[in-house]
Parts: C-alpha cells; sequence; structure tokens
C-alpha cells in the first residue's frame, strides 16, 4: 500500500513537471511592435494549444484597472467600460456581471497570474491573430473607434499649436547622476486649447550630445493606441516629466535636453542646455603613518 502510494505521488509529480516543460513562451505583438524592447518572452505563454497572457501585461497593455483578492487567486480587470474577473482554476469568469466560459482555466506561473489572451483581446476590443509557427500573437486596435477617449471638457477649444502653446523643458541633475527632465506646457492664448493624442505616449525626453541623439525617454516602449485628450484653460500650465537614471555614467562633454509634445501634429521644444556630469567622488585621503 505504501509503495503504491509513494508511486502514485511521484506519478503525479511527474505530470505536472512535464506539464510545466509543455509551457511555451509567445512574443506578443501589439499593432505589429513587440510590447518590449525584448523581442521574446513579453508576457504570454502557451499551454495545452492555448495562448495564455500575464494579467499584469494585459492590464498595462489596455490601460486597464487590476485589483486582487483572495490571496491573489482572483483578479478583477476592468478595460475601458468593461470588466472580467477571473479564478485560478476556474474556467467559468464573470463579465460585466454575467458567468462565461473560458477556453482554459486560469493559471500560476512562477507567481504571476495567466489567463486566456483571447478573452482578454476581446475584453479590450482588439483582433487577435496567432502565429503558432513563429510562436506571435499579434494584437490590433488600431481599428476600432470604441478606444477614442471623447473630451470631457464640453464648448469649442482652438487646437493646439505652436501658436498658442508655449513648451519651456528644464534639466537638473541630482547627487546621484540622475537626470530629471520637466516641460512645462503653458495655453498663452484667452481661449481653450484642445490637445489630441494619437496614442497613450504624451512627452518624448531626448539628451543629444551634438547631432547625436544619446537618450530618448520613449525607446523601447509600445504605448496603447487609445486616442487621448486634453484641454487647457486660457494660461493653464501642465507639466511633465521624466527622468534618466544612466546620465551620471555617460561620458564629459556638452549635452542638450529637446522634448517633443506627442499631439496628433508633434510641437518640439527649443534645446537647452543640460548640467554637466557629475564628477567621480575624489577617493577618501588616508593618514600617513607617523
Amino acid at each position: 500500500m505504501v509503495r503504491r502510494f509513494v508511486a502514485g505521488v511521484a506519478a503525479a509529480a511527474a505530470l505536472s513537471v512535464a506539464a510545466q516543460a509543455a509551457d511555451v513562451p509567445y512574443t506578443i505583438l501589439l499593432d505589429g511592435r513587440p510590447l518590449t524592447a525584448h523581442t521574446s518572452g513579453t508576457g504570454a505563454i502557451a499551454r495545452d494549444g492555448n495562448v495564455f497572457i500575464d494579467v499584469v501585461v494585459a492590464t498595462k497593455t489596455f490601460s486597464g484597472l487590476l485589483t486582487f483578492a483572495d490571496a491573489g487567486n482572483t483578479v478583477r480587470l476592468s478595460i475601458q467600460h468593461h470588466t472580467a474577473i477571473f479564478k485560478v482554476g476556474n474556467r467559468r469568469a464573470a463579465f460585466d456581471g454575467v458567468s462565461r466560459l473560458l477556453p482554459a482555466a486560469p493559471f500560476k506561473a512562477n507567481g504571476d497570474i495567466y489567463v486566456p489572451l483571447r478573452t482578454v483581446a476581446r475584453l479590450g476590443g482588439a483582433a487577435l491573430t496567432i502565429d503558432a509557427k513563429d510562436r506571435l500573437a499579434r494584437l490590433s486596435v488600431r481599428p476600432f473607434a470604441a478606444l477614442v477617449q471623447r473630451p470631457p471638457e464640453p464648448g469649442p477649444a482652438e487646437t493646439a499649436s505652436a501658436a498658442v502653446l508655449s513648451l519651456t523643458p528644464t534639466a537638473v541633475v541630482d547627487a546621484q547622476g540622475a537626470l530629471h527632465c520637466r516641460l512645462d506646457v503653458v495655453n498663452t492664448s484667452n481661449g481653450p486649447v484642445q490637445m489630441e493624442f494619437p496614442n497613450g505616449g504624451r512627452v518624448a525626453f531626448v539628451v543629444s550630445r551634438g547631432d547625436t541623439a544619446v537618450w530618448d525617454s520613449t525607446r523601447g516602449m509600445v504605448f496603447n493606441m487609445i486616442v487621448g485628450f486634453k484641454t487647457l484653460a486660457p494660461k493653464e500650465t501642465v507639466s511633465y516629466e521624466g527622468v534618466w537614471p544612466g546620465y551620471g555614467s555617460q561620458p564629459s562633454g556638452n549635452y542638450t535636453l529637446t522634448a517633443r509634445l506627442m499631439l496628433r501634429s508633434p510641437l518640439v521644444s527649443r534645446p537647452v542646455p543640460v548640467p554637466p556630469v557629475p564628477a567621480p567622488a575624489a577617493p577618501a585621503a588616508h593618514p600617513s603613518a607617523s
């Protein structure tokens, strides 16, 4: 009896290891671009014929809201005006309060919760194409007008342009050598001005040495394709910030900062000088032995 029990435990463990070994990493492309700067392992796993996405990656992809319950075994994912509640190991999920059957049950892997990618794509109003040969999952959200976020402010407003918006970038280096960038955008007109952003990006900070760009705050980033609006009242200012932690490791030289406001018709600020790279601290002097 003991031998049979031990054999059964061993067989179950072997099946568990085999199931995890069968997991295949997938790369997710959003409108043709990887979700991260890395071209593999962007939060997707294929298991038993279904492709799953890390629920945290899904939340960031669609600019959603994520909450956990039941010791982390239940997740509530809200995207736009829709909400889904997933439970680990349960093939049924609640969509806007209605119970529906999932392609497969959510599961945990290395502490992360994975949910069916096809279900998340439907929740976010995206088209999904699976390429099993190349292990790619392609999401497309551009054709969906439902992802356009209408401006909340009523009344007519002038379209943002260089004639009515003033862009002032500033740069400060802290004691650790990190470069803190800021862009102040001012509506200089006497009426409201509406800024339209074609995606989730707002400002790109670019640091150059001479004519060569050495840092771009948006490099390696993929923005959701949700159109956004911001209306500035007369004389109102809105500020955007970014940080380059690695500035202190750059070689000495003259650097400039430029900010690009990522509107439908982008606006670029004038370049401003960046404070010099901090000199390395001198080693502490040791008193000589007498």
